[in-house]
């Protein structure tokens, strides 16, 4: 079964994707995505993205409140790959 991961940046979206990809690919296992694809039968190979949502604000505060939103709406602390909150 697929899980998702939701993520804002103000980065271009290869800049972004390609740190996700480093964090499974040096093992930083307390990022979600590199806890994650490190599980067993899991890989970077797995990864895909997409972009939900373009936000022209500039405003990062902005951007977190969108993000919070949709981490919501799809439920993807409890039935995806984002780190549960503390």
């Amino acid at each position: 079964m697929k899980q998702i991961y939701i993520g804002e940046t103000h980065k271009r979206l290869y800049d972004r994707f390609s740190e996700h990809l480093g964090y499974v690919r040096t093992k930083k296992i307390n990022k979600a995505t590199g806890e994650h694809y490190n599980q067993p039968g899991h890989s970077a190979s797995n990864m895909t993205v997409t972009i939900l949502e373009k936000v022209k604000s500039t405003d990062w505060q902005y951007r977190k409140e969108r993000e919070k939103y949709l981490i919501q709406k799809f439920n993807t602390f409890y039935s995806g790959v984002n780190l549960k909150p503390s």
